[in-house]
C-alpha cells in the first residue's frame, strides 16, 4: 500500500504540472519564499520556468546564477537563455515547495506586491547653447531644460527641431522670450564648439581628453569641479535581436567580434548565423568609450553599418535577428541587453551595478562649462545636480546620483567577512574612487561625499550603523593590500567625520584584493578595484 500511494502521489504531481505548464503561477519555495512565473516543462527532476524580464531585479551570473525577483526573493538557479524580454531558468523539483495557480488575466506586477516572504543672453540670442553628446542631447538635456525654465516661471515652453539632431527650446519669461540651443552631433563636436564660442555647455557621454583640456586651458581647467560636472550613469548596453539565444558575453569576444575575428554566432554558444555589426559613428563618446573599454586600439570591421542616432541604430538592431549593437541604457528599446563580464564576474546592466559602477561597461556623463559662465549657466548646472535635478535622470531612464539603499544578492563566490556583512547590511548607491595614483577623490567622489553626508543626516543613521569597506587591485602581496584597503576607507571617515558625520572606528573593513569588480590584467580594471564601498543597518 505505501509504494502504491507513493507512486500515486508522483503520477498526481505529474498530472498537476502538466495541467499547469503554460499558465502563470506563484511558485513558492520550500523556505517559505515566493515568485511569479510559468512552467515551461519539467525534465529530469527540474522545473523550467519562464519568468518576464519585469519581475527580475537583478541578476548575477556564476556558479550557480542567482536571480533577485521584485519582491526581493532570491534563488539559486542556472540561467537557460534570455529571450523576448523572458528568462528561462532551471530549478530543482526539491527547492519547489508548492505551486499555487493565478487566475487567468491577473496582473503579475501588481500580484508580486502581496507576496510575503541667471544672467543675460548672449549675443546670440539664446539663454544658453549646449552642444555635444546625442546620448545626453536627445532626451535627457531637453527634460533638463523644460523643468528647469518651468521652475523660472517660464510659460509657452515649446520644442522646435530645426535640422538632424538640432532642436529649439523656446519660452516666455517676464514678457521676454528666452530660447536654448541643443545641438547633439557627438560628444567630440561639444568640446570642438566650446573652443570656437559656439556653444555655453558642451555635453559628453566620456571625460573630456588630456589634448582637448589643453585646447580650452584659456577657459579654465576642464578638469576641475567647477568645469566638469558629472551629471549622471549610463551602461553602454551590448544588445542583440530578442529572438537571439546568447544572453552573456565577455569583452574578449565581443571585441573579436567587432573587429571581424568572429563572424558567426555560433561561435559563442548561438545559433549558426553570420553576425550583422551595428555601431555608433566616430564623433560620439558613446563610441570613444566603447573604443576604449572594448577595442582596445583594434579596428573595427569595416562590415559595420555605423550611426549618429542612438535610436536608429536600436531600432535597426531589434528589426534584424542576426544583429548586434551597443548604446546607452535608455536606447536598448525592443532590443535584448547581454550580461558582460571582462575577466571576473558576469554583470547584467541594471539601476544597482551601474549606479555602483561596477558593471563592466559602465560610464559617466557630462557637462563642460567655461570659467566665466553666466549666471543662468552656473544656475542651470547646479539645478540638475540638485535632488529634483537627478530626479529627471532618472525619469528619463539614466541612473540619477541621489544616494539610495540597495540589498545586493548574496553569492557563495564573495568572501567570508563581506558575505556576513551582506546578510545583515545594504549597500548605498555609491563607490568612492580616487584621482590617479591619488588619495584624492575624484569630482565625482566629492559631489557624491555630499550626497552620502546629507543622506546619512536625514535618515539618523548612528556612528555604530555605517560601515566603511575598501578594496585593492592585486598589486602588491595580499596581506599588504588588506592594509591598503582599512587605510583608504579610515581616510573616507575623517573626511566624513569633518563633515559631520560620526563613524565607529570598529567598522572600518579591509577586504584587500579579494572581490575585484573588474578585471586586474589593465589600469582601467585595477582603477575600478581601489575603492570603498558604504554599508548601513537600520
Amino acid at each position: 500500500m505505501g509504494f502504491f500511494m507513493r507512486n500515486m502521489v508522483k503520477v498526481i504531481f505529474a498530472v498537476l504540472t502538466m495541467v499547469q505548464i503554460g499558465l502563470a503561477e506563484t511558485i513558492v519555495l520550500g523556505n517559505g519564499a515566493s515568485f511569479e512565473a510559468k512552467i515551461d516543462s519539467v525534465i529530469d527532476g527540474y522545473h523550467i520556468l519562464e519568468i518576464p524580464q519585469s519581475q527580475i531585479a537583478q541578476v548575477r551570473y556564476g556558479s550557480p546564477d542567482y536571480i533577485r525577483f521584485i519582491n526581493n526573493t532570491d534563488v539559486s538557479t542556472q540561467v537557460l537563455k534570455f529571450v523576448e524580454n523572458k528568462y528561462y531558468i532551471k530549478v530543482k523539483n526539491s527547492q519547489i515547495g508548492g505551486v499555487d495557480l493565478m487566475p487567468a488575466g491577473k496582473n503579475t506586477a501588481s500580484s508580486a506586491s502581496k507576496i510575503k516572504s541667471l544672467g543675460a543672453e548672449d549675443t546670440s540670442g539664446y539663454l544658453f547653447r549646449m552642444h555635444g553628446s546625442n546620448t545626453i542631447g536627445a532626451k535627457l538635456a531637453p527634460a533638463l531644460v523644460k523643468r528647469y525654465l518651468a521652475d523660472l516661471g517660464a510659460e509657452n515652453i515649446t520644442e522646435t527641431e530645426k535640422a538632424k539632431e538640432e532642436m529649439e527650446i523656446a519660452a516666455k519669461l517676464d514678457g521676454k522670450e528666452i530660447k536654448v540651443e541643443i545641438n547633439s552631433h557627438g560628444s567630440t563636436t561639444g568640446f570642438g564648439d566650446l573652443e570656437n564660442s559656439l556653444c555655453d555647455i558642451g555635453m559628453a557621454s566620456r571625460r573630456i581628453k588630456d589634448k582637448e583640456v589643453k585646447v580650452l586651458s584659456t577657459y579654465g581647467d576642464m578638469k576641475s569641479i567647477e568645469n566638469e560636472h558629472v551629471i549622471a550613469i549610463d551602461g553602454v548596453a551590448i544588445f542583440v535581436n530578442q529572438k537571439n539565444s546568447v544572453f552573456r558575453l565577455n569583452t574578449a569576444q565581443i571585441k573579436d567580434i567587432y573587429t571581424g575575428s568572429i563572424t558567426d554566432w555560433s561561435q559563442v554558444g548561438g545559433e549558426k548565423a553570420p553576425i550583422t555589426l551595428y555601431a555608433r559613428d566616430n564623433k560620439s563618446g558613446t563610441w570613444d568609450t566603447f573604443n576604449s573599454l572594448i577595442m582596445n586600439k583594434q579596428p573595427l570591421s569595416e562590415a559595420t553599418k555605423r550611426y549618429e542616432d542612438n535610436t536608429k541604430l536600436s531600432e535597426d538592431v531589434s528589426a534584424d535577428v542576426n544583429g548586434i549593437g551597443f548604446g546607452g541604457l535608455p536606447y536598448i528599446l525592443n532590443s535584448k541587453e547581454l550580461a558582460i563580464s571582462d575577466g571576473e564576474m558576469t554583470i547584467r546592466p541594471d539601476k544597482f551595478t551601474v549606479a555602483t559602477e561596477d558593471y563592466p561597461l559602465s560610464r559617466r556623463l557630462y557637462l563642460y562649462t567655461k570659467q566665466d559662465a553666466s549666471k543662468h549657466i552656473k544656475d542651470f548646472i547646479e539645478f540638475v545636480l540638485s535632488s529634483e535635478g537627478q530626479k529627471i535622470v532618472d525619469e528619463i531612464n539614466f541612473i540619477d546620483l541621489n544616494i539610495k539603499e540597495f540589498k545586493p544578492i548574496i553569492t557563495d563566490e564573495m568572501p567570508t567577512q563581506y558575505r556576513n556583512l551582506a546578510q545583515k547590511l545594504t549597500r548605498l548607491s555609491t563607490n568612492f574612487r580616487f584621482e590617479t595614483n591619488s588619495k584624492n577623490l575624484d569630482n565625482k567622489a566629492k559631489r557624491d561625499l555630499v550626497r552620502v553626508v546629507k543622506y546619512l543626516k536625514e535618515n539618523k543613521f548612528t556612528p555604530q550603523n555605517i560601515y566603511l569597506v575598501g578594496f585593492t587591485d592585486n598589486v602588491g602581496s595580499a596581506e599588504t593590500n588588506v592594509i591598503l584597503s582599512q587605510n583608504r576607507a579610515k581616510s573616507l571617515l575623517h573626511t566624513i567625520k569633518d563633515k559631520g558625520v560620526a563613524i565607529d572606528s570598529k567598522n572600518i573593513v579591509g577586504i584587500g584584493e579579494d572581490y575585484p569588480v573588474a578585471n586586474n590584467s589593465d589600469d582601467k580594471g585595477r582603477n575600478k578595484n581601489r575603492r570603498v564601498e558604504i554599508w548601513v543597518k537600520k
